[in-house]
């Protein structure tokens, strides 16, 4: 693990642009990262085995001041055919937990290819199946760059373009047919729409023209390391949940609501971020309270009709909802019990003269007072129990 002049905070920021450096073994990793670091990062050669054997991290500054993380991962597909998918595997693994150790966040993944193969081989297109497993859906194949190493001159005077030319053409048709294969957890893109450079790096320059294309291809990746990282990372895990009865919150308002919830992890198990589609909602409508007031309201009149019934007048308020009139109908029933002391009064009184004169009018006022009476007394008592 490289840390050669980054500080603490610098390597923890190059934590959240991590890169996977990957392609079949031979094409060239190690040696495009001695052309981007400036020295020799490991042993280069040519050879049938892979020389990387384990996931190594390097933490590099751009010119630009952004810090990165680059994984350098085993060569896929070695020499002993016979083991190859479990070798990947064991590479798979390998990778997945490293990233997971340092708690990297993938923005991007460079696939190196040999430039001087006509095609995509069987392994090659294999391990861009395993690594969409690991990073499903569209925005893997956004992140990818094929990096063409050995990109040599012209060949039987055939120039590089027209080269280049029928090498993408044939691998345009075997992408077509790796799009199938992935339509399940992937969205289908063309060839066309990939990311691809075209490197030679020279591992130890040996002349001016090596370290010239070597600073060159350097500020290439750089410049390709600095836009990828603007997206968002990579992510390996996908959570769904149905929920019917859940609380959403839209434009200051809240409703009752039946929504699917898609969450994304990366291969930290971190969420990287999480989507919701509403498939109906209903207003979830707050209940009016009538806040109390100061406003006092005052019987300006009340009486007893002939029929007995009881009349009256406010200041303010009429509604049946209203505070005032709750207000008022307290204050009525005061009024009524008043009412009915003085009807009694009336009684008493009315039955004291009564017997005084020896008159025989006493018992008709006696027992209008004491109706009196009854009546005040009962509708007092009655809207004095309502509040």
């Amino acid at each position: 693990m490289e840390k050669d002049k980054l500080t603490k905070e610098e390597i923890e920021a190059a934590k959240e642009n991590g890169f996977i450096l990957t392609g079949k073994t031979g094409t060239g990793k190690t040696t495009l990262l001695n052309a981007l670091f400036g020295k020799v990062m490991g042993l280069s050669q040519r050879s049938s085995k892979s020389v990387t054997q384990i996931s190594k991290v390097y933490y590099y500054k751009l010119e630009n001041g952004k810090c990165i993380s680059l994984i350098d991962t085993p060569g896929i597909a070695d020499a002993d055919k016979t083991q190859n998918d479990k070798i990947d595997n064991i590479h798979l693994k390998g990778i997945t937990d490293t990233i997971a150790e340092e708690k990297i966040h993938i923005k991007g993944i460079l696939f190196l290819v040999n430039f001087q193969i006509e095609r995509f081989d069987a392994t090659e297109q294999d391990a861009l199946l395993n690594y969409n497993k690991l990073f499903p859906l569209k925005k893997f194949w956004e992140n990818l760059v094929i990096i063409y190493t050995h990109y040599y001159g012209e060949e039987d005077g055939e120039s590089k373009e027209s080269i280049r030319e029928i090498r993408n053409e044939t691998n345009s048709e075997i992408f077509a047919k790796l799009m199938e294969k992935v339509k399940d957890v992937s969205n289908v893109v063309e060839y066309k729409d990939l990311k691809i450079k075209y490197f030679n790096a020279h591992s130890e320059p040996k002349s001016e023209t090596h370290k010239k294309n070597n600073i060159k291809y350097r500020d290439e990746l750089e410049i390709l390391f600095d836009e990828l990282s603007k997206n968002g990372p990579l992510f390996s895990q996908i959570e769904y949940k149905h929920i019917e009865n859940y609380k959403l919150k839209e434009n200051g308002k809240e409703y009752n609501a039946e929504v699917e919830i898609i969450g994304y992890f990366d291969l930290n198990h971190i969420p990287i971020k999480e989507s919701i589609n509403v498939i109906k909602k209903v207003e979830i409508v707050p209940k009016v309270y009538y806040p109390p007031t100061t406003c006092e309201t005052y019987v300006t009149r009340a009486n007893i009709s002939s029929n007995g019934s009881l009349y009256y007048q406010t200041e303010k308020g009429n509604s049946s909802n209203s505070h005032y009139l709750r207000r008022t109908m307290g204050t009525l029933g005061g009024a009524a019990v008043y009412l009915g002391a003085v009807g009694t009064g009336a009684a008493i009184a009315a039955g004291g003269v009564g017997a005084l004169l020896s008159a025989p009018i006493t018992v008709p006022v006696a027992v209008i007072g004491g109706v009196a009476a009854l009546l005040g007394g009962g509708i007092g008592n009655f809207f004095s129990s309502l509040f």
